[in-house]
């Protein structure tokens, strides 16, 4: 606990003697410590901070929005693909089960709700996705 008190002690002499230095104007000392101690003292009295330029926020916005990137063909042709992939072996479930797993989800009640439910998100997130796309091309044509 001394050592780490002492320590404690003698950075706080050197931050001390900085600024006393740094204020007197007095010649860079011999420690290497208590001349960087007088750079921060310097650092804080005089910041050197421009204002922000008028427009910046604009400017900033108007970079953003050139750069976003159209949606990915590529990324967009693979979903569909998989859609049609998943839309496919759900027809394929049910002609090999026949009409025999409709009538057991239609019985169970808890199946109903749970497939309204997925069918209900996946609608949701359907329509969202359409939003999103026409705000952002009428955004864009201005």
């Amino acid at each position: 606990m001394t050592e780490s008190h002492d320590l404690d002690e003698r950075e706080w002499s050197l931050q001390e003697n900085a600024l006393r230095a740094e204020s007197d104007g007095a010649a860079p000392d011999r420690d290497a410590a208590a001349n960087r101690y007088r750079l921060v003292v310097r650092a804080l009295r005089e910041p050197r901070l421009e204002p922000i330029p008028r427009g910046f926020a604009a400017a900033v916005a108007a970079r953003a929005g050139a750069s976003a990137a159209p949606p990915d063909r590529l990324e967009a042709w693979l979903q569909h693909a998989l859609l049609g992939v998943l839309a496919i072996a759900a027809l394929g479930a049910v002609a090999a089960f026949g009409g025999s797993m409709l009538v057991t989800i239609a019985v169970a009640g808890r199946g109903v709700g749970l497939s309204a439910a997925a069918g209900a998100c996946v609608a949701v997130s359907f329509a969202l996705d359409l939003l999103t796309r026409r705000k952002a091309r009428s955004r864009l044509n201005f």
